[in-house]
């Protein structure tokens, strides 16, 4: 492999488990994993933060959080160019 490709993914890489240990913490109920739920967890979070939602503990079939009226809420969210939500 070309070594400055190699150096850019290591760079990118330390990067992404950067931003993964600085996320749990702060939200220990999530993962943050990089095998496809680190964008769900960061939707989740941002919705539950701007909705003012409680969310689940762990992974949940069909809903991922309660409102303030008792309500179940499911979040989806992708990543493109920025995150979308659909709450």
């Amino acid at each position: 492999m070309d070594p400055k490709i190699e150096s850019k993914i290591k760079t990118a890489s330390e990067g992404l488990f950067a931003v993964v240990s600085q996320l749990k913490p702060a939200y220990p109920g999530k993962p943050f994993t990089l095998d496809g739920r680190l964008v769900v967890d960061l939707g989740e979070v941002v919705a539950s933060l701007a909705y003012e939602l409680t969310l689940n503990e762990g992974l949940t079939k069909h809903h991922d959080a309660v409102c303030d009226e008792g309500r179940d809420v499911q979040i989806k969210t992708t990543f493109g160019t920025s995150l979308t939500l659909l709450v």
